[in-house]
């Protein structure tokens, strides 16, 4: 038998099994979604002002990131916030400057 056959005979075997997997990328459980449930609800429309006075709503912290978000993540780099950049998940944002 060659490879080929065999390859075949053993897909055939999988489709056989009648399994119904979700093989798609990044996909939660209902109990992963569930650990995320408070997120929704801790913050409310009057939330959007950040404690440097930046208006949070469109994402206005440019390349280097939110001061607040620097200063949390350089604190727990050991680095400087003025040594930190957070971006936001665009990588063209940091491509095109």
């Amino acid at each position: 038998m060659s490879t080929l056959e065999q390859l075949r005979e053993q897909y055939e075997a999988y489709k056989a099994m009648g399994l119904k997997l979700n093989m798609q990328r990044g996909q939660p459980s209902d109990a992963d979604f569930d650990l995320s449930n408070q997120l929704l609800t801790i913050v409310d429309e009057s939330d959007y002002v950040t404690p440097s006075g930046l208006d949070i709503r469109n994402y206005p912290g440019g390349v280097a990131g939110l001061p607040e978000a620097r200063e949390l993540f350089g604190s727990l780099l050991g680095a400087k916030a003025s040594e930190t950049i957070v971006g936001n998940n665009a990588s063209l944002e940091i491509m095109s400057h």
